[in-house]
């Protein structure tokens, strides 16, 4: 009789630590989603603010390598430039002096 007592309390203490155990992975299962909605709320909002997502950052870092790489030659041209100015101004003076 009492073996039979024992088995059903600890049957019932089984099945409560089960079904303790299944309400627990529920709520985070719960948790789990919301979280997972809040993030892609997040991920919207920083895409509508134009801010870069941390996996395509180097993205942004080769497209500002170029604007830099964009400048340097846009200086090495403006160099080249100034130096034919300089060379046509020193070459008109020439022909006024020769006339």
């Amino acid at each position: 009789m009492q073996w039979r007592s024992l088995l059903l309390s600890t049957s019932r203490m089984t099945w409560i630590l089960i079904m303790q155990r299944h309400i627990l992975l529920g709520v985070v299962q719960r948790t789990l989603e919301s979280m997972e909605h809040l993030l892609a709320i997040v991920n919207q909002v920083l895409r509508s603010l134009d801010y870069p997502p941390w996996r395509n950052v180097s993205k942004y870092q080769e497209h500002a390598v170029a604007i830099q790489k964009d400048h340097l030659s846009l200086e090495s041209e403006k160099l080249k430039i100034l130096k034919l100015c300089k060379w046509r101004r020193e070459e008109q003076r020439g022909l006024k002096e020769a006339c």
